[in-house]
Parts: C-alpha cells; sequence; structure tokens
C-alpha cells in the first residue's frame, strides 16, 4: 500500500504536472480523525469524468463568509487534486476551490447544485476504499 495508508488505482492517469511535483490526478475522500482519509489516484476515464463535472459547475459567486470546509467529525466531503498542485473539496453542495501552491490567486468557492461534483469524485473510489456509509452521505 503506498505510504500514507493511501489506496491507489491500477492505471494512473498523468498530467503535466510540475517538475519534481505529483504528475497524476488523486481523489479521496475527509472521513477520518487522526488517521489518513482514503485516497487514490484516479485512471484516465475518471479524470475525464470529474473535469466535466468540474467544467459544468456554475461560475464562482459570493458565497457567506461562514460557508467552509466542514471542521464535524464523520464525512466532511470528497476532494480531487490535480498534477499542477489546484484541489477541489466539495462537500454539502458547494466547492472550495484551492488555488496551485505559489499561484498567487486566491480560493473561490462555487455551487455544486445536486451535489454532482462530490457524488462523482466518490463514484471513482476503489472497491473497499471507503468506509461503509460515506458515499450515502453525499446524496
Amino acid at each position: 500500500m503506498p505510504r500514507g495508508g493511501e489506496q491507489r488505482s491500477t492505471r494512473a492517469a498523468r498530467g503535466a504536472g510540475t517538475a519534481g511535483g505529483a504528475r497524476e490526478w488523486t481523489a479521496g475522500a475527509l472521513v477520518f480523525s487522526g488517521r489518513p482519509d482514503p485516497a487514490w489516484t484516479l485512471d484516465a476515464d475518471a479524470v475525464d469524468g470529474v473535469r466535466a463535472a468540474l467544467d459544468a459547475l456554475p461560475p464562482p459567486e459570493p458565497v457567506p463568509a461562514a460557508r467552509g470546509v466542514s471542521r464535524r467529525l464523520g464525512y466532511r466531503g470528497s476532494f480531487v487534486a490535480a498534477p499542477d498542485g489546484r484541489r477541489w473539496t466539495a462537500f454539502a453542495g458547494f466547492v472550495h476551490e484551492d488555488p496551485a501552491p505559489r499561484g498567487g490567486a486566491r480560493r473561490v468557492v462555487r455551487r455544486d447544485d445536486g451535489r454532482v461534483l462530490e457524488r462523482a469524485i466518490l463514484a471513482t473510489a476503489p472497491p473497499g476504499a471507503l468506509p461503509p456509509g460515506v458515499a450515502d452521505d453525499a446524496v
């Protein structure tokens, strides 16, 4: 098993990457406190599906400051990370987009009506990667 308890799919999706950085798309679920969350490498088909869901999100709009990634125990959303360092965290109808490190851009929040992106990310999990009931939490 790869470092940090992460699970990996058999076919890695390669991206442009950055010199010395990760060159694959990864996804996971935020579910644990005190141990590594499940994460996996996306294959090319999964990357295409997640990118289509990302592209379908409505443009950014002002969101109340209180809207943030949940700090509760248990399931707190799903995430996908691109080879260039960008990361999207989807939870409860919102997507928090973090720009690439040292990119100079600021965090963007977008609506995920119907939790489409959140569920698309969870659907890429390899069998056994998610604790029972996690996918049900995104319904």
